[in-house]
């Protein structure tokens, strides 16, 4: 079944107005439960401290590498 012109404008503006309302509530609930998430974050990191780590170390070497490559990718004659 084929969408028409109309159906598909329709769809968008109901689209639109729902991601807002939900916008709108995800920041309040996050702002009401703020603490909690918090100390499930803390609580989390405590009990998985080796996952946490190995995750931090992962992340550091992939932005170095990053970082060195786009350093590579500039012309010498940017420096000077």
């Amino acid at each position: 079944m084929k969408t028409t012109d109309y159906q598909r404008e329709y769809q968008k503006k109901y689209r639109e107005k729902n991601r807002e309302k939900l916008n709108q509530r995800s920041r309040q609930y996050a702002e009401q439960h703020r603490d909690e998430m918090k100390e499930y974050c803390r609580e989390y990191r405590k009990i998985n401290k080796d996952r946490v780590n190995a995750y931090e170390i992962e992340r550091r070497r992939k932005n170095k590498e990053r970082r060195l490559s786009a350093k590579s990718d500039k012309p010498d004659n940017m420096n000077s």
